[in-house]
């Protein structure tokens, strides 16, 4: 069974990425780690388009 993701492409194929799923939040392992969801591990509705998903989920979009 495949992984439901939180993050998701939009209309116009730009990625928003949920903070537990990216790489400078809670699950990420990023040097320089995000000011708003730098301890998010559970998805809590934040995310942003700037975000890089996590290599584990690359494949799932």
């Amino acid at each position: 069974m495949a992984k439901k993701l939180n993050s998701f492409k939009d209309t116009a194929g730009k990625l928003w990425v949920a903070c537990c799923e990216c790489e400078a939040g809670g699950n990420g392992s990023a040097e320089g780690k995000c000011g708003g969801g730098s301890t998010a591990k559970k998805f809590n509705g934040m995310g942003c388009f700037a975000g890089t998903l996590l290599n584990n989920l690359q494949g799932v979009l």
